[in-house]
């Protein structure tokens, strides 16, 4: 049998109490405190792409300044962009063109290969990855 004082108390009983709203306050402020905490103690440091050519060539050029970086290789001339500081490569001479097809590189660690032309890409820094063994 159903009581129905316990079906009428709970549908006059308020969804949260105090002490709810209080606890989700509270911890919505401790996000919010932690969100503002991280992005203000982030140290903005320049970041740099390091292209290496077959040559044994290597340059480093910071991402933060938008260029066109013409490269001469083997067979031609392999174009770089950075552009909002991602790098990718425009224009490679190459059969394949598997470099022009990798994504635009703007983190520590990532990297872009163009195997036919002996370029090898990489973005400078410390990688906020950690690998588990």
């Amino acid at each position: 049998m159903i009581d129905e004082s316990k079906i009428d108390r709970i549908k006059k009983s308020r969804p949260f109490s105090l002490f709810d709203i209080i606890a989700i306050s509270l911890a919505l402020a401790l996000c919010i405190g932690v969100l503002i905490f991280s992005c203000a103690t982030r140290v903005e440091g320049e970041t740099l792409i390091i292209i290496q050519a077959a040559e044994g060539i290597t340059k480093r050029y910071s991402l933060l300044e938008d260029q066109e970086i013409t490269l001469h290789v083997a067979e031609g001339d392999l174009i770089v962009v950075i552009k909002d500081g991602a790098a990718y490569v425009k224009f490679s001479p190459c059969r394949g063109k598997d470099c022009m097809r990798m994504p635009a590189i703007r983190h520590a660690g990532r990297s872009i290969t163009c195997a036919d032309q002996r370029v090898f890409i990489i973005v400078e820094g410390q990688s906020n990855f950690t690998v588990i063994s």
